[in-house]
């Protein structure tokens, strides 16, 4: 879909369908300085776009939905299903991300959506039952993300990473990752073990956030969330094989919810 033009798409109780390999296209108007504007109000969009290699092999880089071009995207109140990939700068107020398991383009290393060129920002939205959220990676080529932007956003049941997973190659110096008033409920700790988010190279600005895990079955899910600090409901009794030492400045607040910690 090319758009060439702004334009604002407002629906309610319909969606936007793409069955294949696809991406829209926000251009600029006829030559003009200006850039062509896009915004989304009250939409659902399904992403169903797949790709193989010759070999029959699924290639999860491509089968996300681009939304491309040198204007801007305004997502409102919009519900986006399975996978997408921004190239152009792009908010998103009060949007809900879903991943759709029944869905064949849907898979484990496969992002809620790709933050892959500009800038982004996300106001009140919420990532749930999901593989992973948000990726920032200007990994390509021709690629730069600058200013992320995540506040007061809802991260819960993310099975595979931590709400963010942050992979700066091209120009770490020049990116921004700001994360404030957000929640993140029953993520993944990722490779430096703070759930929040884990990072190759730019470190972000992380204010007044919290981290809880729901259900801790097991002495290793309470060390972890020690380190980063937190709130852990235990799900049955559990016996310490390590010692709980909290990072500096980090509480642990643990609910033994009617069962027994045992050090």
């Amino acid at each position: 879909v090319y758009l060439t033009e702004a334009i604002e798409y407002e629906t309610t109780g319909k969606s936007i369908t793409f069955d294949e390999w696809g991406n829209i296209n926000a251009s600029e108007f006829d030559g003009y300085s200006d850039d062509a504007k896009v915004v989304f109000n009250n939409v659902t969009i399904v992403d169903k776009t797949e790709y193989q290699y010759e070999n029959g092999s699924t290639a999860w880089e491509f089968t996300y939905l681009e939304f491309q071009g040198n204007g801007s995207y305004e997502f409102n109140s919009c519900v986006i299903n399975n996978t997408i990939q921004t190239h152009a700068s792009s908010v998103f107020n009060n949007c809900e991300f879903k991943g759709i398991a029944t869905l064949a383009s849907n898979q484990p290393n496969e992002y809620a959506i790709w933050v892959y060129n500009g800038d982004a920002k996300f106001t009140a939205c919420t990532f749930e039952n999901l593989y992973r959220g948000i990726k920032v990676c200007d990994y390509y080529d021709g690629s730069e993300v600058k200013n992320v932007v995540v506040d007061g956003c809802s991260f819960k049941a993310i099975s595979k990473k931590p709400g963010l997973v942050i992979d700066d190659h091209i120009a770490p110096q020049s990116m921004a990752v700001t994360i404030s008033n957000s929640t993140f409920v029953n993520v993944q700790p990722g490779d430096q073990g703070l759930y929040i988010y884990e990072t190759d190279n730019h470190v972000p600005t992380v204010s007044n956030c919290t981290v809880s895990l729901e259900d801790v079955s097991s002495a290793s899910s309470l060390v972890s969330l020690a380190k980063a600090g937190g709130k852990a409901v235990l799900a049955q009794d559990v016996t310490l094989d390590a010692a709980l030492a909290p990072a500096t400045g980090k509480e642990l607040a643990i609910d033994l919810n009617g069962h027994t910690l045992t050090a």
